[in-house]
């Protein structure tokens, strides 16, 4: 009776985790064509080699650096891959755009908008961003449509807290800002509440409430009588209509306003700003 005994070995390679990262870095070059932008690689790793991806139908690069001019201004989604050849890939992506045009800073604040009859869990975004020409992309957060213009107002399905982001572009420039908020409707009345600034607390509150909503010749700051308001109201489009220092439960004479949604802006003596929308009717 005869045993067989063999036995056969190979090698394998077992790439260590994280042997490659890749990174870059990119900025605007001043003295070439417009748009051209410098990519520096900062990516670690060996013997690696490159895959520019531009995001502008251009074809693909396959250098350590590289330079590239763009149509437009952008923004552009520029990604960089990288492979070390033993097993570790690798890709990372940033937006490139350029904002030398017309600087941009995304900002906003959102309120509850307790008006009498307005559905439950509304709120409405107040746009406050810098810049020019900007165009507005709301985002809910509660997977709904994205809203537009920069004094929108949005009804959620349910309370809870909800991530909301701002993107702004305008002049070559796009930004972006997010909060979270929480979302819960109460049945009360809008009402504009001054709060004295953190650490003066001998610095009395007010509080005013907009009436009658709908208005019809008169807009009404109902608040105390020996205090001035700053009252500024706009468009939903964001042009400034009319503006008065009204003192409070004084009239403010709207006549010359035609019928119409409208944002208003109310500034205290201690130069607390707030916002309500009312319909002139």
């Amino acid at each position: 009776m005869s045993v067989c005994i063999d036995s056969s070995c190979q090698t394998i390679n077992i790439p260590t985790v994280g042997a490659c990262a890749s990174s870059f870095t990119f900025a605007l070059n001043t003295s070439g064509p417009a748009n051209t932008f410098d990519f520096t690689n900062t990516s670690t790793g060996t013997g690696l080699s490159y895959m520019w991806y531009w995001g502008d139908g251009s074809p693909y690069e396959y250098t350590m650096n590289a330079s590239h001019t763009f149509a437009t201004a952008g923004p552009y989604n520029v990604s960089l891959s990288i492979d070390d050849g033993a097993g570790c890939t690798d890709s990372t992506w940033q937006v490139v755009y350029n904002s030398s045009g017309s600087p941009c800073n995304a900002n906003f604040f959102v309120y509850q908008d307790t008006a009498l009859g307005a559905p439950a869990s509304t709120y409405i975004g107040v746009n406050t961003s810098t810049g020019t020409g900007l165009t507005y992309t709301w985002i809910w957060g509660d997977a709904s449509p994205n809203g537009s213009g920069p004094y929108p107002s949005h009804t959620y399905p349910s309370p809870g807290t909800y991530n909301i982001c701002l993107v702004v572009a305008g002049g070559g420039c796009i930004d972006s800002f997010c909060i979270n908020q929480i979302i819960n409707k109460t049945a009360n009345m809008y009402s504009i509440n001054f709060a004295a600034p953190a650490g003066l607390s001998n610095v009395d509150n007010d509080q005013a409430t907009l009436y009658p909503n709908p208005a019809d010749d008169k807009l009404f700051i109902k608040g105390s009588n020996t205090t001035t308001y700053e009252v500024e109201i706009f468009n939903l489009n964001g042009s400034k209509m009319l503006s008065a220092f009204v003192k409070g439960n004084h009239p403010m004479n709207i006549t010359a306003l035609p019928a119409n949604l409208y944002m208003v802006k109310v500034t205290d003596k201690n130069g607390k700003s707030e916002f309500a929308k009312f319909m002139k009717q």
